[in-house]
C-alpha cells in the first residue's frame, strides 16, 4: 500500500502541521460561513475537509458502490447513519434522501439533497441537519487503468475543538469504503 499523509489545518489564518496519522490526505481549511456554530470569541466557524484514498478498483465500480448505491451503502461504511428513500428512482440530480445521524447523544433526523450529479466523475450532496447546512462533494479520478482516487470534500459548521473527532470519522469511512469495495467488488 502507498504511504503519502499530510495534513493541515487552517483556522482564523493561521496553519499548523499535524502529524501524519494515516495513509490518507488530508487538508483542513476554513471555509465559508455555513450553519449557527460559534468558535473563541463568538465568530463563525466553518471547516473544510478534504480527505483522499485510492481503491484498487475501476473508477466505474467505486461510483456505482459509492453513488449509485449510496442509501445502501452508507450505512455500511458509516453505521451511526441511517438514509432511506421513499422512492426507487435511480439517483440524480435532485434526490432527496431522508437520514438519522446517531453520531452525538441524541440522534438528528435531516435530509440529503444531490445537488452535483455526474457519472464517474463527482457527486455532491447538500446535508441538512436541523439548523446546520454541510455541502459535500464527492469526486472519482482514474490514477491507473484499474484504480481510483476517491476524495471527499465537505465543509462543515464546527470549530476548532470539534476538528480531531471529525477528521477520525472521515478517514474511518474512508478506510471502510475501501475495505469494502476491495472485498466484494
Amino acid at each position: 500500500m502507498l504511504c503519502s499523509t499530510m495534513a493541515k489545518v487552517e483556522l482564523e489564518g493561521k496553519f499548523s502541521v499535524v502529524e501524519p496519522t494515516s495513509q490518507l490526505s488530508i487538508q483542513w481549511a476554513q471555509g465559508a460561513l455555513v450553519g449557527s456554530v460559534r468558535g473563541k470569541g463568538g465568530a463563525s466557524m466553518a471547516v473544510r475537509i478534504e480527505v483522499s484514498e485510492e481503491i484498487d478498483r475501476p473508477v466505474p465500480v467505486v461510483f456505482k458502490f459509492f453513488a449509485d448505491d449510496h442509501v445502501r451503502n452508507h450505512p455500511r461504511w458509516d453505521p451511526d447513519i441511517e438514509l432511506w428513500r421513499s422512492s426507487d428512482e435511480p439517483i440524480g440530480l435532485g434526490t432527496i434522501i431522508q437520514r438519522r445521524n446517531s453520531h452525538g447523544d441524541t440522534p438528528v433526523e435531516g435530509t440529503m439533497e444531490v445537488v452535483e450529479y455526474e457519472p464517474n466523475r463527482a457527486i455532491g450532496m447538500v446535508i441538512r441537519e436541523g439548523p446546520m447546512q454541510t455541502d459535500g462533494r464527492t469526486t472519482f479520478e482514474e490514477t491507473s487503468e484499474a484504480r481510483t482516487r476517491l476524495t471527499i470534500r465537505a465543509e462543515m459548521p464546527i470549530d476548532e475543538s470539534m476538528k480531531d473527532r471529525m477528521t477520525g470519522m472521515v478517514q474511518r469511512s474512508l478506510r471502510n469504503i475501501k475495505d469494502l469495495i476491495e472485498a466484494e467488488t
